[in-house]
Protein backbone atom coordinates (compact mmCIF):
# COMPACT_ATOMS: atom_id res chain seq x y z
CA UNK A 1 0.00 0.00 0.00
CA UNK A 2 2.81 2.12 -0.05
CA UNK A 3 2.87 5.20 -3.09
CA UNK A 4 6.02 7.17 -2.99
CA UNK A 5 4.80 10.51 -3.52
CA UNK A 6 2.05 10.50 -1.06
CA UNK A 7 3.61 8.87 1.47
CA UNK A 8 7.38 9.73 1.63
CA UNK A 9 6.86 12.88 3.54
CA UNK A 10 5.10 11.31 6.73
CA UNK A 11 8.00 8.46 6.61
CA UNK A 12 10.96 11.53 6.68
CA UNK A 13 8.72 13.57 9.11
CA UNK A 14 8.61 10.62 11.51
CA UNK A 15 12.50 10.48 11.11
CA UNK A 16 12.74 13.80 11.94
CA UNK A 17 14.15 14.94 8.15
CA UNK A 18 11.91 18.40 6.97
CA UNK A 19 11.74 19.10 3.21
CA UNK A 20 12.51 21.90 1.90
CA UNK A 21 9.85 24.14 0.16
CA UNK A 22 11.19 23.15 -3.35
CA UNK A 23 11.01 19.59 -2.36
CA UNK A 24 7.58 20.01 -0.82
CA UNK A 25 6.57 21.74 -4.20
CA UNK A 26 7.94 19.36 -6.48
CA UNK A 27 5.64 16.56 -4.36
CA UNK A 28 2.65 18.60 -4.48
CA UNK A 29 2.88 18.64 -8.13
CA UNK A 30 3.96 15.02 -8.17
CA UNK A 31 0.65 13.82 -6.32
CA UNK A 32 -1.61 16.48 -8.88
CA UNK A 33 -0.61 14.46 -11.60
CA UNK A 34 -0.96 11.12 -10.27
CA UNK A 35 -3.63 10.31 -7.57
CA UNK A 36 -2.98 7.83 -4.94
CA UNK A 37 -5.50 4.85 -6.32
CA UNK A 38 -3.69 5.31 -9.73
CA UNK A 39 -0.04 5.14 -8.87
CA UNK A 40 -1.25 1.70 -6.67
CA UNK A 41 -2.95 0.42 -9.62
CA UNK A 42 0.10 1.29 -12.10
CA UNK A 43 2.05 -0.52 -9.27
CA UNK A 44 0.01 -3.63 -9.18
CA UNK A 45 0.27 -4.11 -12.72
CA UNK A 46 3.69 -3.50 -13.34
CA UNK A 47 4.15 -6.13 -10.57
CA UNK A 48 1.90 -8.88 -11.63
CA UNK A 49 2.26 -8.70 -15.30
CA UNK A 50 5.83 -7.48 -15.86
CA UNK A 51 7.02 -10.39 -17.23
CA UNK A 52 4.97 -10.29 -19.79
CA UNK A 53 5.66 -6.40 -20.61
CA UNK A 54 8.83 -6.46 -20.55
CA UNK A 55 8.51 -9.71 -23.35
CA UNK A 56 6.08 -7.53 -25.38
CA UNK A 57 8.66 -4.41 -25.37
CA UNK A 58 11.36 -6.72 -26.42
CA UNK A 59 9.27 -7.97 -29.50
CA UNK A 60 8.36 -4.79 -30.77
CA UNK A 61 11.34 -3.00 -29.68
CA UNK A 62 12.63 -2.71 -33.45
CA UNK A 63 8.93 -0.42 -34.04
CA UNK A 64 9.05 1.71 -30.70
CA UNK A 65 12.25 2.68 -31.48
CA UNK A 66 11.60 3.96 -34.96
CA UNK A 67 8.52 5.64 -33.13
CA UNK A 68 11.09 7.40 -30.39
CA UNK A 69 14.15 8.20 -33.53
CA UNK A 70 11.27 10.02 -35.70
CA UNK A 71 9.49 12.08 -32.95
CA UNK A 72 12.91 13.09 -31.39
CA UNK A 73 14.12 14.11 -35.09
CA UNK A 74 10.57 16.34 -36.10
CA UNK A 75 10.27 17.72 -32.47
CA UNK A 76 13.80 19.03 -32.43
CA UNK A 77 13.72 20.21 -36.00
CA UNK A 78 10.63 22.12 -35.21
CA UNK A 79 12.28 23.47 -32.27
CA UNK A 80 14.95 24.97 -34.04
CA UNK A 81 12.67 26.65 -36.88
CA UNK A 82 9.86 28.13 -34.16
CA UNK A 83 13.01 29.14 -32.01
CA UNK A 84 15.95 29.69 -34.02
CA UNK A 85 14.51 30.20 -37.32
CA UNK A 86 16.25 26.98 -39.02
CA UNK A 87 14.23 25.13 -41.11
CA UNK A 88 16.91 23.46 -43.16
CA UNK A 89 20.53 23.24 -44.46
CA UNK A 90 23.66 21.39 -43.27
CA UNK A 91 23.11 21.38 -39.61
CA UNK A 92 19.33 20.09 -39.59
CA UNK A 93 20.77 17.33 -42.13
CA UNK A 94 24.31 16.82 -39.78
CA UNK A 95 21.72 16.15 -36.83
CA UNK A 96 19.30 13.75 -38.83
CA UNK A 97 21.89 11.67 -39.96
CA UNK A 98 23.57 11.24 -36.65
CA UNK A 99 19.74 10.05 -35.42
CA UNK A 100 19.99 7.73 -38.24
CA UNK A 101 23.29 6.47 -37.99
CA UNK A 102 23.54 5.75 -34.00
CA UNK A 103 21.66 3.13 -34.36
CA UNK A 104 23.22 1.60 -37.59
CA UNK A 105 26.83 2.12 -36.44
CA UNK A 106 26.65 1.58 -33.24
CA UNK A 107 24.47 -0.63 -32.38
CA UNK A 108 25.13 -2.87 -35.67
CA UNK A 109 21.81 -2.63 -36.57
CA UNK A 110 21.53 -1.46 -40.01
CA UNK A 111 18.31 -0.37 -41.19
CA UNK A 112 16.22 -2.02 -44.70
CA UNK A 113 16.96 -0.01 -48.09
CA UNK A 114 12.89 1.08 -48.16
CA UNK A 115 12.86 1.84 -44.77
CA UNK A 116 16.35 3.82 -45.26
CA UNK A 117 15.36 5.82 -48.15
CA UNK A 118 12.15 6.98 -46.74
CA UNK A 119 14.03 8.18 -43.83
CA UNK A 120 16.92 9.94 -46.02
CA UNK A 121 13.94 12.26 -47.85
CA UNK A 122 14.23 14.37 -44.92
CA UNK A 123 18.33 14.84 -46.11
CA UNK A 124 18.90 18.01 -48.46
CA UNK A 125 22.39 17.63 -48.73
CA UNK A 126 23.78 15.13 -51.50
CA UNK A 127 26.91 13.88 -49.98
CA UNK A 128 25.28 13.46 -46.46
CA UNK A 129 22.58 11.18 -48.08
CA UNK A 130 25.05 8.86 -50.30
CA UNK A 131 27.03 8.46 -46.83
CA UNK A 132 23.81 7.45 -44.91
CA UNK A 133 23.16 4.83 -47.95
CA UNK A 134 26.87 3.78 -47.89
CA UNK A 135 27.76 3.50 -44.60
CA UNK A 136 24.55 1.39 -43.80
CA UNK A 137 25.91 -1.08 -46.87
CA UNK A 138 29.09 -0.94 -45.03
CA UNK A 139 27.63 -1.76 -41.44
CA UNK A 140 25.69 -4.94 -43.16
CA UNK A 141 29.01 -6.19 -45.07
CA UNK A 142 30.52 -5.94 -41.37
CA UNK A 143 28.05 -8.10 -40.02
CA UNK A 144 28.21 -10.48 -42.95
CA UNK A 145 32.49 -10.56 -42.16
CA UNK A 146 31.67 -11.15 -38.42
CA UNK A 147 29.62 -13.67 -38.66
CA UNK A 148 32.65 -16.03 -40.05
CA UNK A 149 34.52 -14.66 -37.31
CA UNK A 150 36.05 -16.93 -34.56
CA UNK A 151 37.46 -14.81 -32.17
CA UNK A 152 34.65 -15.32 -29.98
CA UNK A 153 32.72 -18.35 -28.30
CA UNK A 154 29.13 -17.80 -27.25
CA UNK A 155 27.89 -20.97 -24.02
CA UNK A 156 24.61 -22.08 -23.04
CA UNK A 157 24.06 -21.32 -18.91
CA UNK A 158 24.80 -24.47 -17.23
CA UNK A 159 21.72 -25.95 -15.64
CA UNK A 160 22.66 -25.50 -11.73
CA UNK A 161 21.38 -24.17 -8.48
CA UNK A 162 21.62 -21.06 -8.19
CA UNK A 163 24.24 -21.34 -5.04
CA UNK A 164 26.42 -22.86 -7.86
CA UNK A 165 25.07 -21.22 -11.17
CA UNK A 166 28.25 -18.63 -11.43
CA UNK A 167 30.88 -21.56 -10.03
CA UNK A 168 29.50 -23.59 -12.99
CA UNK A 169 29.76 -20.63 -15.30
CA UNK A 170 33.34 -20.39 -14.78
CA UNK A 171 34.19 -24.40 -14.61
CA UNK A 172 34.91 -24.62 -18.49
CA UNK A 173 37.92 -21.74 -17.45
CA UNK A 174 39.42 -23.00 -14.64
CA UNK A 175 43.68 -22.92 -14.20
CA UNK A 176 43.19 -19.45 -16.14
CA UNK A 177 42.24 -16.00 -14.79
CA UNK A 178 38.98 -14.83 -15.57
CA UNK A 179 37.68 -11.43 -16.12
CA UNK A 180 33.98 -11.16 -15.89
CA UNK A 181 32.33 -8.07 -17.64
CA UNK A 182 28.32 -7.59 -17.08
CA UNK A 183 27.00 -5.41 -19.74
CA UNK A 184 24.07 -4.83 -22.76
CA UNK A 185 23.84 -3.74 -25.71
CA UNK A 186 22.61 -0.57 -25.04
CA UNK A 187 25.32 0.45 -22.13
CA UNK A 188 27.23 2.96 -24.16
CA UNK A 189 29.88 2.91 -21.09
CA UNK A 190 30.09 -0.75 -21.63
CA UNK A 191 31.30 -0.35 -24.97
CA UNK A 192 33.42 2.42 -24.00
CA UNK A 193 35.10 0.22 -21.44
CA UNK A 194 35.50 -2.58 -24.10
CA UNK A 195 37.15 -0.41 -26.22
CA UNK A 196 39.75 0.83 -23.71
CA UNK A 197 40.41 -2.61 -23.12
CA UNK A 198 40.95 -3.91 -26.59
CA UNK A 199 44.48 -3.09 -26.59
CA UNK A 200 45.01 -5.03 -23.34
CA UNK A 201 43.74 -7.77 -24.17
CA UNK A 202 45.33 -7.99 -28.20
CA UNK A 203 48.44 -7.75 -25.81
CA UNK A 204 47.95 -10.89 -23.76
CA UNK A 205 47.09 -13.06 -26.16
CA UNK A 206 48.18 -16.72 -25.40
CA UNK A 207 48.48 -15.88 -21.33
CA UNK A 208 46.69 -17.68 -19.69
CA UNK A 209 43.61 -15.15 -18.76
CA UNK A 210 39.98 -15.02 -20.82
CA UNK A 211 37.65 -12.03 -20.75
CA UNK A 212 34.09 -13.38 -20.07
CA UNK A 213 31.11 -11.52 -21.06
CA UNK A 214 27.41 -11.17 -19.09
CA UNK A 215 24.35 -9.59 -20.76
CA UNK A 216 20.08 -10.33 -20.26
CA UNK A 217 17.53 -10.32 -22.56
CA UNK A 218 17.37 -6.80 -22.13
CA UNK A 219 20.05 -6.45 -24.82
CA UNK A 220 17.96 -7.85 -28.20
CA UNK A 221 19.10 -10.57 -29.94
CA UNK A 222 20.23 -10.07 -33.34
CA UNK A 223 22.20 -6.52 -32.08
CA UNK A 224 23.90 -8.66 -28.84
CA UNK A 225 25.09 -11.55 -31.73
CA UNK A 226 26.09 -9.12 -34.09
CA UNK A 227 28.09 -7.21 -31.70
CA UNK A 228 29.82 -10.90 -29.77
CA UNK A 229 31.74 -11.66 -32.75
CA UNK A 230 33.16 -7.67 -32.73
CA UNK A 231 34.10 -7.85 -29.27
CA UNK A 232 35.67 -11.18 -29.27
CA UNK A 233 35.81 -13.64 -25.92
CA UNK A 234 33.55 -15.99 -24.22
CA UNK A 235 29.92 -14.98 -24.10
CA UNK A 236 26.74 -16.18 -22.07
CA UNK A 237 23.19 -14.34 -22.36
CA UNK A 238 21.51 -14.84 -19.03
CA UNK A 239 17.54 -14.66 -18.87
CA UNK A 240 16.08 -12.76 -15.56
CA UNK A 241 16.44 -15.11 -13.22
CA UNK A 242 20.03 -15.75 -13.82
CA UNK A 243 20.50 -12.22 -14.09
CA UNK A 244 19.14 -11.62 -10.86
CA UNK A 245 20.79 -14.28 -8.99
CA UNK A 246 24.15 -13.14 -10.11
CA UNK A 247 23.26 -9.38 -9.98
CA UNK A 248 22.80 -9.98 -5.88
CA UNK A 249 25.55 -12.05 -5.46
CA UNK A 250 27.76 -9.32 -6.77
CA UNK A 251 25.63 -6.38 -5.61
CA UNK A 252 25.54 -5.30 -9.18
CA UNK A 253 23.50 -2.25 -9.40
CA UNK A 254 24.69 -0.77 -12.11
CA UNK A 255 26.87 -1.57 -15.20
CA UNK A 256 29.55 -1.98 -16.51
CA UNK A 257 30.51 -4.25 -13.75
CA UNK A 258 33.48 -6.18 -13.36
CA UNK A 259 34.76 -9.14 -11.54
CA UNK A 260 38.41 -11.35 -11.53
CA UNK A 261 37.91 -15.01 -10.62
CA UNK A 262 41.56 -16.33 -10.37
CA UNK A 263 43.00 -19.92 -11.15
CA UNK A 264 41.06 -21.87 -8.56
CA UNK A 265 37.70 -20.24 -9.71
CA UNK A 266 37.98 -18.30 -6.29
CA UNK A 267 36.88 -14.61 -6.90
CA UNK A 268 39.67 -12.24 -6.17
CA UNK A 269 37.83 -9.06 -7.03
CA UNK A 270 34.10 -7.49 -7.00
CA UNK A 271 33.84 -4.14 -9.58
CA UNK A 272 37.32 -3.49 -8.60
CA UNK A 273 38.75 -2.33 -11.65
CA UNK A 274 36.08 0.33 -12.75
CA UNK A 275 39.23 3.07 -13.18
CA UNK A 276 40.94 2.47 -16.83
CA UNK A 277 44.26 2.51 -16.07
CA UNK A 278 46.12 -0.07 -18.54
CA UNK A 279 49.34 -0.50 -17.09
CA UNK A 280 47.41 -0.77 -13.51
CA UNK A 281 45.05 -3.39 -15.38
CA UNK A 282 47.98 -5.20 -16.83
CA UNK A 283 49.75 -5.39 -13.74
CA UNK A 284 47.05 -6.73 -11.45
CA UNK A 285 45.79 -9.75 -14.17
CA UNK A 286 49.94 -10.48 -14.85
CA UNK A 287 49.51 -10.92 -10.79
CA UNK A 288 46.84 -13.17 -10.89
CA UNK A 289 48.56 -14.93 -13.70
CA UNK A 290 51.88 -15.75 -12.23
CA UNK A 291 49.93 -17.63 -9.03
Amino acid sequence: DFAFWHDIENILTEKGLVLTAEEKVMMEEARARIGRDEYLAFMKVSKTSAEAHRAFLQKYQQESGEYHRNERMNTRNQLLAEKLGISSGLIIDVMNAQDLLGNIVEELNPMEKEELLAASKSIQTPFIALYILDTNESTIKKIEELKASTGYVVHQVPKADSEQLFESMMEPFKGKVVFVDFWATWCGPCRSGMQQMKPLKESLKGQPIVFVYLTNETSPTGTWQNMVAEIGGEHFRLNKDEWNILSERFGVSGIPHYVLVDKTGKVAKNNGMSTWDSNGMKKLFEEFMAQ
